[in-house]
């Protein structure tokens, strides 16, 4: 999904993602990635949204039960400390680095008619995070420009 071009131990790529362990938890991970995306705004109800996302993220597990596809407490999550932004939508994009593996996420964040953030939705295909990515790229824009060359999306 993301690459870095160089490789982390040589560069400074830990300015493009922030890493988040399993240890502590996918309930406590997922606070951190909601809290830490930089918003000064009240949540509609984040635990709700926390909830949503781990039994989404469990179902994605379960049905990449082969080996390879692994997820455990030593795996870890990598998100771009760029939020992503499209319409009216605001994008965290990241990867879940299994056992064997990676795998791209994107969670996208709306407001209600309060002004509350609540997620709206999250990805984890593969294919359909290209989809998201591949051509509607050009209507993206993020607050990472200084290291935008950096990493690429494949």
């Amino acid at each position: 999904m993301f690459i870095p071009r160089i490789r982390p131990e040589n560069s400074d790529c830990k300015n493009i993602y922030k890493r988040y362990s399993l240890k502590t938890g996918a309930y406590v991970m997922l606070r951190n990635v909601l809290d830490d995306c930089g918003f000064d705004i009240c949540w509609e109800n984040q635990r709700r949204d926390i909830c949503h996302l781990m039994r989404y993220m469990r179902r994605q597990w379960q049905e990449r039960e082969s080996k390879e596809a692994q997820i455990n407490t030593d795996s870890n999550v990598d998100v771009i400390r760029s939020v992503f932004y499209r319409n009216k939508a605001a994008y965290l994009v990241g990867r879940v680095n299994g056992q064997y593996r990676q795998f791209p996420f994107v969670i996208a964040l709306l407001l209600n008619d309060k002004g509350q953030l609540y997620v709206d939705t999250a990805v984890s295909d593969p294919d359909q995070v290209s989809v998201i990515f591949s051509f509607t790229r050009a209507y993206f824009w993020w607050t990472l420009t200084p290291l935008c060359s950096s990493f690429v999306f494949t």
